[in-house]
């Protein structure tokens, strides 16, 4: 399950500024255009040096919010307040990281980390069944990298909403101990492809099926020296085990983009599997550019391979230090239809009225799982 759709690009800069590169394109055939001025909705933004976005539903509206990190260390909430989007900056009790510092260079990451239940509505008609993505959303928690290269990890103790995030830490914080030397830039994903996917609520009229989401995130840590560190997560959605990969067991082993490694996830090529988009810092040739790894592998057993000249980002070049988030910024790419046959096949389930609640459940969980590739679990 990944990130998936038109996705467009947020590029976090050394300057403090953020690029909007928008995807004019396809879900399978993106294009990317730089929007400047009126076109980037992020124009008049400036968080100092080394902004570091990241874009989720915080507050379960339906559309996405802004995270950004920055040099000095703190977390910087923008709450989008209409669809077009409009980001305005929440400061004091209104922004719920305003007790967050990690001290230098923050890089955050979000993700339902103590599977405590990421819901998303499934929309379903009748006459022509669609699946309806959204934004990342739910209990979201918070990892953070910073300058030392630990990893800060905030669980959300609040509610989707109305978010809580309260510092965790010894025991209580399943990334203690876990270290990359200098500059840790997180990013979560599922890439073994071991989350799960079970059907939660299903309303009285059957057109709406909410989905909770077991994510099993594992970690992908950029670092200092240009390399991605791997963790797989060998416990579950609600308790996390972090343990190291090395050499043929990290699937990220051998990519080496220069300086300050700054990975995030997507699918960008729609085919169900999830895609590295890495940007790149530092002061060496390549700062600045952002590198594209294609997985040609499956969902469980992935494999990255960098695409060169075909790169949707190879016109794409910030001069220094570039932190890349992917998100549907301008709501493009919200609603995919559903194949012919799954059409029919939801269409039954939904007119089907005998056997046990709990049987339908499980019948349509399994129908979605067999379609990850049209299901938005940006995890």
């Amino acid at each position: 399950m990944s990130l998936a759709g038109d996705l467009d690009l947020v590029l976090g800069e050394y300057d403090g500024e953020l690029s909007y590169i928008e995807n004019t394109g396809t879900s399978t055939a993106p294009v990317y255009v730089k929007r400047t001025g009126s076109g980037n909705p992020f124009d008049e933004l400036d968080f100092g040096k080394e902004s570091a976005p990241v874009l989720a539903d915080l507050d379960g509206d339906g559309d996405v919010d802004l995270v950004v990190g920055e040099q000095g260390g703190v977390l910087n909430y923008l709450e989008n307040t209409v669809t077009t989007p409009v980001f305005v900056a929440r400061n004091g009790g209104a922004n719920p990281f305003h007790n967050v510092d990690v001290g230098s260079t923050s890089t955050p990451a979000l993700g339902d980390i103590d599977g405590d239940g990421i819901l998303r509505p499934v929309s379903v008609d009748r006459q022509r069944p669609k699946i309806t993505h959204l934004p990342l959303a739910g209990d979201l928690d918070l990892v953070v990298g910073e300058e030392g290269g630990e990893l800060i990890y905030l669980e959300n103790a609040g509610t989707s909403t109305a978010p809580v995030f309260v510092q965790r830490t010894g025991g209580a914080n399943p990334f203690g101990g876990i270290g990359v030397g200098n500059a840790s830039a997180p990013a979560l994903a599922d890439i073994d492809g071991d989350g799960t996917l079970s059907v939660s609520i299903i309303d009285r009229l059957r057109r709406h099926i909410f989905l909770s989401l077991a994510g099993d995130l594992d970690l992908v840590v950029g670092e200092e020296y240009g390399q991605l560190i791997y963790f797989n997560n060998t416990g579950n959605s609600t308790t996390p085990l972090f343990v190291q990969r090395t050499g043929g067991a990290n699937p990220f082993d051998g990519i080496d983009v220069g300086d300050k490694s700054a990975p995030t996830f997507a699918d960008l090529d729609d085919d169900g599997t999830v895609d590295l988009v890495v940007g790149v810092g530092g002061y060496g040739a390549e700062s600045g550019k952002i590198f594209y790894y294609r997985n040609v592998g499956t969902p469980s057993r992935p494999n990255f391979e960098k695409v060169d000249e075909e790169s949707p980002f190879d016109q794409i070049d910030l001069g220094e230090d570039s932190k890349p988030a992917l998100t549907d910024v301008d709501g493009d790419g919200t609603l995919r239809p559903c194949p012919y046959q799954q059409r029919r096949r939801i269409t039954r389930f939904c007119r089907r009225r005998s056997g046990p609640r709990s049987w339908r459940r499980r019948q349509l969980a399994q129908l979605l799982r067999e379609h990850r590739d049209i299901y938005n679990a940006s995890i």
